[in-house]
């Protein structure tokens, strides 16, 4: 499939920027499609995610894992046979937006045709202004983050406001995500036999509006499809005001559902993060502990050092056995970095002074692994003078035979200096 021309056509006439307050449905949906047809009777679930240009493309994978054409997912061609996919290509990059849209219509040809893939973008001349702060920096986040989660909202917003008319239900994911094996059979049973159409919810007598499949973010949030386009205006509406997690709370006590209906912590989550590039530069190791497999299983093991350290930022928060908790709120001494006084939750660090040749900071397992991989994060944005100009990530096997002293390590071989 050749790549289409890199120009984004104009608006249509009469479409203009959206505002807050503006109706999704001023943009005809056919006018953010980029590839798609009707799906097939079988299908009764959306799946739906965005995707943006990033040091690695996640979604040119996604796809092929999802359905168990890649990875180790195990899927039923019947389990195939429900879903339809959609993806939002969401970066303003069109050129990017091209090339991608037409690999996947190379690679998953047999979906497109079939109804059960569409890919869509919407314009930049669509979205609202997001430039927005200053002066509302809600959660004293910077302007950035701000602009970013803006973004992101209204990213979702014509994510769901397309996907709605496509099937009975609607499961909003991320384009950097593992899947439990099975997982549209296990989804599938437990609408059907535990949330049936006469489920309903505690007190208020209203029926489900949203089921938690991950305990992460936006991961795995299925909606009724016909709530989806509420769910959508919602996100425009209050787009400029605070991250879709935090309005997703809102909504679904507006729609008269008190609690969450959280499947994961019955069942655990069906979804794993494993993606590692952030869409604003850097990493994230996000990991959901519910899931089962860990991307960083974290063993067990001690930190042990000997440099100077910043008083209270203790080799403690280098490791934490068994992976890093998915909500940190640590105490160390905030007066002693910027980085804290705007926090809302507080992630202490390891925090080095003076260091010299010789100095190390050690982890010691308490028995031997099998190595595959080390993920390290060095300095931080509000110290960039604060950086350590020379040394070496090594590691090292048991001590040898016939030593008995303890805290010991066999001969130490560099991974990188």
């Amino acid at each position: 499939v050749a790549a289409a021309p890199s120009v984004e056509p104009p608006p249509r006439e009469g479409q203009r920027p959206l505002k807050a307050q503006s109706s999704l449905s001023s943009v005809p949906r056919e006018a953010l499609r980029m590839f798609g047809k009707p799906p097939p009777p079988s299908v009764h679930i959306a799946v739906g995610f965005g995707s943006v240009k990033r040091k690695k493309d996640y979604v040119l994978e996604t796809v092929g894992i999802m359905l168990g054409f890649k990875g180790e997912t195990t899927l039923t061609q019947q389990e195939r046979d429900m879903v339809v996919i959609v993806a939002h290509l969401a970066d303003w990059d069109t050129e990017w937006v091209h090339k991608v849209a037409g690999q996947l219509q190379s690679d998953y040809p047999d979906l497109v045709d079939r109804g059960q893939f569409h890919g869509m973008h919407a314009p930049e001349a669509l979205y609202p202004q997001l430039e927005v702060c200053p002066p509302l920096c809600t959660y004293k986040d910077e302007p950035k983050r701000v602009k970013w989660r803006s973004k992101q909202n209204i990213d979702y917003a014509f994510l769901m406001y397309y996907a709605a008319p496509l099937a009975e239900y609607y499961l909003q994911i991320e384009d950097d995500i593992g899947f439990k094996a099975n997982w549209i059979q296990k989804i599938d049973s437990h609408i059907r036999s535990e949330l049936g159409p006469a489920y309903k919810v505690a007190k208020s007598g209203a029926p489900w509006r949203l089921i938690d499949y991950s305990q992460l973010g936006f991961i795995g949030k299925m909606f009724h499809g016909d709530e989806t386009t509420r769910m959508a205006q919602f996100l425009l509406l209050f787009y400029d005001q605070m991250p879709c997690d935090l309005l997703l709370g809102d909504w679904i006590e507006i729609m008269n559902q008190p609690k969450h209906i959280n499947y994961w912590k019955k069942s655990g989550s069906l979804f794993q993060h494993v993606g590692l590039f952030r869409t604003l530069g850097g990493y994230q190791p996000l990991q959901e502990p519910k899931f089962g497999k860990l991307l960083f299983d974290n063993p067990h093991g001690s930190v042990t050092g000997n440099m100077s350290i910043v008083p209270t930022y203790e080799g403690k928060f280098t490791y934490f056995p068994g992976g890093e908790p998915v909500s940190r709120n640590d105490i160390c001494d905030y007066s002693r970095s910027p980085a804290h006084k705007k926090a809302r939750r507080h992630q202490c660090w390891f925090w080095g002074m003076q260091v010299r040749p010789g100095d190390h900071l050690t982890i010691m397992f308490s028995m031997d692994i099998p190595l595959r991989a080390v993920f390290m994060e060095l300095g931080h944005p509000r110290h960039t003078e604060d950086v350590l100009q020379h040394g070496a990530v090594q590691v090292a096997g048991s001590k040898p035979a016939g030593m008995t002293q303890d805290g010991v390590c066999g001969e130490f071989l560099d991974l990188l200096k």
